[in-house]
């Protein structure tokens, strides 16, 4: 299978390093494994002038779905469409902020956390990223009726979400745990209008959400709408905060995804 991808670019950027000095930290071992590979001096009149990146891999994922699905070609497609709000620096092993202005704070054993957005972030459709939206996304994450198993596990320790105001919220946890910095890493975020466009889940707290006793017939018919594939197959659909956005998929042969002309990190936000 191909995928053609400008994103994948940046993976040429790195490679695993094959020197053998002797690190004097594991911050020193995680830098010596990349090594910057300069840009070349002359161009080869064999090479193509297109902008475009052929990367062969030996699986499609099995869906883009940004909550349902476990395959590893979905997650490193994901990396390139979707943006979670904290990542993992693979050059020194730490967190590090990606929506936000900075980590939040009282992290250290402590039950709440605070978080600020950046402001100026943007869907693909213009309409700006909000702490609605990292609730939407917390909740639809837990709802027992999500079809993510695999997943549910990261959101355990959540016990309630306090929005503040569009850029300001709260996530306050059952039990004071050193894991709860990191819960977000990687996490897709998603853009709640345009999988709730009601407003359903906004109606419905956590608690509810987590007891299988709970029975709530328009929660059903939205969990059975957003499990549908057409959320990881259709590219009109496949609306995420990364760089890039599926262009194609054709089944068994390809996937092609563009370079979003108009990114929000190629514009002036306010930080």
């Amino acid at each position: 299978m191909k995928i053609h991808t400008l994103a994948l670019l940046t993976i040429l950027s790195t490679v695993i390093s094959c020197s053998k000095k002797t690190p004097d930290s594991h911050h020193d071992l995680i830098r010596s494994a990349f090594l910057k590979i300069p840009d070349t001096a002359k161009w080869n009149a064999q090479w193509s002038e297109a902008n475009v990146l052929v990367f062969h891999t030996i699986a499609e994922p099995n869906t883009l779905h940004p909550t349902n699905g476990n395959s590893q070609p979905r997650y490193e497609i994901n990396l390139y469409t979707q943006c979670p709000l904290i990542t993992i620096d693979i050059q020194t092993g730490n967190l590090k902020p990606i929506l936000l202005k900075k980590l939040p704070e009282n992290t250290t054993f402590s039950n709440t956390q605070k978080f600020e957005l950046i402001q100026g972030i943007e869907w693909d459709d213009g309409s700006p990223l909000k702490s609605a939206d990292i609730a939407f996304t917390i909740k639809a994450n837990l709802n027992l009726l999500t079809d993510n198993p695999f997943g549910k596990s990261y959101f355990d320790n959540v016990d309630s979400i306090i929005i503040e105001d569009d850029f300001k919220f709260k996530i306050v946890f059952k039990n004071q745990h050193l894991s709860n910095e990191s819960m977000l890493a990687d996490v897709p975020i998603l853009q709640e209008k345009l999988y709730d466009e009601n407003y359903l889940l906004r109606a419905i707290s956590i608690q509810s959400l987590r007891d299988p006793n709970y029975i709530n017939p328009q929660l059903e018919e939205w969990s059975k709408n957003f499990n549908n594939d057409k959320y990881g197959r259709e590219p009109q659909l496949l609306n995420g905060l990364g760089q890039y956005k599926l262009k194609e998929w054709l089944t068994g042969e390809s996937i092609m995804l563009v370079k979003k002309q108009s990114h929000w990190s190629r514009k002036k936000i306010i930080e």
